[in-house]
């Protein structure tokens, strides 16, 4: 992290040393914005022993910096902060999932989902993560991104639509009920210092790459760094990612259609002397298509997890109708490591009551099933209140 601030820093630095000296710093634009987002789940029941949590939130500032030059290239930096109240055992979506499998020993986590069946049950419900700290250029020869930042699979991802921008019962930046196991978002590598390229987009048409030298940091959404007492914690380095990404309307029929298709790898290291965990590979593919008012979407991923198959898709339609927005959402996910299943569905419906402010409400269920019966689930209303600043 400080190799990645001194490099923006430093970029940040002879910009505008540059600019001073050339009297050309009014050339270059910037602007900061936040997010506040609170969501509730009253009443939402506890999925067996574990309590759903009624309250969780996030403040997230975003500052950017750019220039247009005069070859029409652009080049800036992006700083990003989040600050998050999570469900306090399942910080990250990464956590212990059910009663927990083992007792003795070290239990394995999996490598791209953080998941596990074993260990201590962790508690940590607040935390500030540097999301996104990195310079960029982008022309006619493609973006290049250097810097901490997300990898292309994760920005190249299309699937099920939603109403809900952080409470998603697929892929949840938040999680009121604590057992949300559908996972179809290949994010391997989270905001670690990468470099990705991504060419111009030619008849919709877009391929990119990313390289992380250690994709073992901590994020908001994805918190592979983590020493939890009874759990092997696997170390991520020399991740490679590819992808592709579609989108393009077709002006005769009115249609749009998006897909994206991507694939991740990465070498694990295992705590335990002698177990060798070898590499972790991530598939996802997943596309929507969106006529007049109506969006239809899916998604889905599969991934040796370095220690157990890990299947999941999802599907959900989303419909604009008189000034409101509504979405239904289903998912499943198989996951050999933990020996779970589970299921989810939302319903929601939401209102932009101002330019900046939305309220989104909804219904959820999370259903986590073993093959010894021994199931859990989490119902309840959720209501999610964003505003941009």
């Amino acid at each position: 992290m400080i190799r990645t601030l001194s490099m923006v820093v430093c970029a940040c630095g002879l910009s505008m040393s540059a600019a001073g000296q050339n009297a050309l710093f009014q050339d270059w634009e910037h602007a900061v914005e936040a997010d506040v987002i609170f969501v509730a789940s009253p009443g939402r029941s506890d999925a067996g022993a574990l309590e759903s949590e009624p309250v969780l939130g996030e403040l997230a500032a975003a500052f950017k910096l750019e220039r247009v030059l005069d070859n029409g290239a652009e080049i800036g930096t992006r700083l990003g902060i989040k600050a998050q109240a999570d469900h306090p055992a399942r910080a990250g979506f990464s956590g212990r999932v059910g009663p927990g499998l083992s007792e003795d020993g070290l239990s394995l986590r999996g490598a791209f989902t953080g998941l596990t069946a074993g260990g201590e049950l962790e508690d940590d419900q607040f935390r500030v993560s540097l999301e996104t700290a990195f310079v960029y250029i982008d022309g006619g020869y493609g973006e290049l991104v250097a810097g901490r930042d997300v990898g292309i699979a994760r920005r190249f991802h299309v699937g099920a639509p939603t109403v809900f921008r952080r409470h998603r019962a697929i892929n949840p930046a938040l999680d009121t009920s604590g057992i949300a196991t559908v996972l179809t978002r290949n994010d391997l590598t989270g905001p670690s210092a990468k470099v990705s390229y991504a060419t111009p987009r030619l008849l919709g048409l877009r391929l990119g790459a990313s390289y992380t030298p250690r994709a073992n940091v901590s994020g908001i959404d994805r918190d592979p760094d983590r020493l939890v007492a009874g759990i092997d914690e696997p170390e991520l380095e020399d991740a490679l990612e590819a992808g592709f990404s579609f989108s393009r309307r077709f002006r005769a029929s009115g249609v749009r259609v998006q897909s994206h298709g991507s694939y991740g790898r990465a070498s694990v290291d295992s705590q335990v002397t002698g177990l060798d965990r070898g590499t972790v590979e991530v598939w996802s593919t997943g596309g929507s298509l969106a006529w007049k008012q109506i969006e239809v979407g899916a998604d889905w991923l599969t991934t040796d997890n370095a220690g157990g198959r890990y299947r999941a898709w999802s599907t959900g339609v989303r419909i604009e109708r008189f000034g409101f927005v509504g979405s239904a959402l289903f998912g499943r996910s198989f996951d050999a490591l933990t020996g779970f299943d589970g299921q989810t569905w939302q319903i929601g419906i939401a209102k932009p009551l101002f330019d900046r402010f939305t309220v989104s409400l909804g219904l959820e269920e999370q259903v986590l099933k073993t093959s010894n019966e021994s199931n859990a689930s989490s119902l309840g209303p959720v209501i999610e209140i964003t505003l941009r600043l």
